[in-house]
């Protein structure tokens, strides 16, 4: 809601991507407000601390302003793995 109370549509973008070259991994995400209004992004994942570390919205709150974009860049060790 913006500061009238009026509702306003959010438009948040998401993109990842990962790579693994047998010996460790390299993970990708952007985050994008493009949304009039700032937002919040929370991730809730499991993953080690490393990772969350690297990649704030995972387990902690980001905030992006109107038109911020965010892009982490992480390698791992080994494969990366995700579950269900």
């Amino acid at each position: 809601m913006d500061p009238k109370g009026t509702i306003v549509p959010v438009k948040l973008n998401f993109a990842s991507q990962g790579k693994n070259d047998g010996n460790s991994s390299y993970l990708t995400y952007l985050v994008q407000n493009d949304s009039p209004l700032p937002v919040f992004v929370l991730v809730n994942l499991t993953a080690t601390k490393y990772l969350v570390d690297k990649v704030p919205m995972i387990q902690n709150k980001l905030q992006l302003e109107p038109g911020d974009k965010q892009l982490f860049n992480v390698q791992l060790e080994g494969a990366a793995v995700a579950k269900p």
